[in-house]
């Protein structure tokens, strides 16, 4: 995550979020960890299954640089 934070940054990207499925708590108590923020829950397509999942964020990619 460090190393695709660290690259989004120097392409002159400040923030950026993904879908992780809700089931998946190991995951969402990973990113976190990582400073990422719960904003949103949708069901999504996936291989034609809708599946709940959360969106996270970072508002601000230099705090997953930041954390160990």
């Amino acid at each position: 995550m460090k190393a695709v934070a660290k690259e989004l940054i120097k392409k002159g990207h400040k923030a950026a979020y993904l879908w992780v499925f809700e089931s998946n708590e190991k995951a969402i108590r990973f990113y976190e960890r990582l400073g990422g923020i719960q904003k949103e829950q949708a069901r999504k397509n996936v291989f034609g299954y809708e599946v709940l999942s959360r969106k996270i964020e970072w508002d601000n990619l230099a705090i997953i640089c930041e954390n160990q």
